[in-house]
């Protein structure tokens, strides 16, 4: 007595040659891997661009927290790097963040497939797809199912990474790859902007400290000058009264001498080379007073165009001209990198945008979709799953004949 339900003879021959065809096939892609290395490939190409995109954001967190610690100056208005930059760090710092997690990701799905590729799980595919061919062709066919579940089991599991991952990998190159790749070049290039800025304002700062050191000196300078200068007028002054009372003394003298006297008189003759030595002393007290004042001039002159560059005011009339007519667009040359902070505050805030598109593209194509694709597979097979292998080798006319 014969247990088998469906006997050779109501089988579909047609329907049978192409379930064997597909599973020889299904073996044959297993053994070959070209979907393993498809899949591979797409995801070692996502973790360089998720390495890169991570490595911008880090060196765009870097780069952000030194700006912090600088302050801006113009004119009287100062402002502070820090309070522009707080939201962006922070966001940035998210965005690291979910960088790792689309990293690990990747990373574990690579593993998977690896583990999925190996040799062993070719082999019970294998076994399960010829046990599955030779209950076709054998008179007991009331295992079918089982075996064929079997088979899908394994089928599943050999394939299912692979799928999902080359599915993501055509909607991510359609879709969101040149998406992607815009936005990291653009965070790459406002990290690159703000270094700048930063170098910038670092150079500005070091020539304001320069300028300020220049500044105490100039007034060191200036305050020994003004000792020296107050020392130099009492001497004149004592000088002048010398000088005027050698003449006072001459004149006295001559009063009392002849013409004749005046020629041969020694006294006399004393009391002018006194007078003489006197006013060359006065001679040179005055050389130096005009040598000092003229130092004390300059000094004066250059402490005035220190402190005007360091207030952003103008040295000269056509300075000021310039400024007048520049002034809608930025202020003097010297402040010109100083307005740099507020366009920079304004791509800062566009990258906002950047930022979250990158987030969310990434979370989309690392996570989000391969488990849509998985759940989707997953339904799919369950659907296969719950179909009878028997009924579908089954003639249905040689059914209706039988009976």
């Amino acid at each position: 007595m014969s247990f088998d339900p469906y006997p050779p003879k109501i089988q579909h021959p047609k329907t049978r040659n192409i379930l064997v065809i597909s599973i020889l096939l299904l073996v044959l892609i297993s053994w070959l891997g070209k979907l393993d290395e498809l899949s591979t490939e797409y995801i070692d190409d996502s973790l360089v661009k998720s390495t890169v995109a991570f490595g911008v954001a880090r060196t765009l967190n870097a780069v952000i927290s030194v700006c912090q610690s600088l302050t801006l100056g113009v004119g009287v208005a100062n402002v502070t790097i820090g309070e522009v930059l707080n939201p962006v760090n922070n966001l940035v710092e998210d965005y690291a963040s979910l960088m790792k997690l689309a990293i690990g990701s990747l990373i574990i799905q690579k593993l998977l497939v690896e583990i999925v590729s190996d040799t062993l799980f070719k082999i019970l595919l294998s076994v399960s797809g010829a046990i599955l061919l030779i209950g076709f062709y054998f008179k007991s066919g009331i295992h079918l199912n089982f075996l064929s579940r079997l088979f899908l089991f394994f089928l599943f599991i050999r394939f299912s990474l692979a799928f999902v991952i080359i599915m993501n990998s055509f909607v991510d190159q359609a879709f969101l790859d040149e998406k992607t790749q815009d936005d990291v070049e653009a965070l790459s290039s406002l990290s690159h902007d703000i270094d700048t800025a930063n170098q910038i304002q670092k150079i500005s700062v070091a020539d304001n400290k320069t300028l300020s050191d220049q500044l105490l000196q100039l007034n060191a300078e200036e305050q020994s000058i003004s000792s020296l200068l107050k020392k130099q007028h009492q001497l004149r002054e004592d000088a002048n009264d010398s000088v005027n009372k050698a003449d006072e003394n001459i004149k006295n003298a001559e009063e009392k001498l002849s013409l004749m006297q005046r020629l041969s008189d020694k006294d006399l003759s004393s009391l002018k080379s006194t007078a003489s030595a006197k006013k060359k002393s006065l001679q040179l007290l005055e050389e130096q007073i005009e040598e000092l004042e003229e130092n004390m001039e300059a000094i004066q002159e250059r402490k005035t165009y220190i402190e005007n560059t360091l207030t952003g005011k103008p040295n000269s009339l056509m300075e000021s001209i310039g400024m007048t007519v520049s002034d809608s667009m930025s202020s003097m040359k010297s402040l010109g990198d100083k307005f740099n902070a507020f366009s920079m505050k304004d791509k800062l805030e566009g990258a906002i945008n950047g930022i979250l598109n990158l987030m969310t593209l990434f979370l989309l194509k690392t996570m989000i979709l391969p488990l849509i694709f998985l759940f989707a597979l997953s339904k799919a097979t369950k659907l296969i799953w719950a179909i009878d292998i028997r009924e579908i080798l089954t003639n249905p006319r040689a059914q209706g004949n039988q009976h």
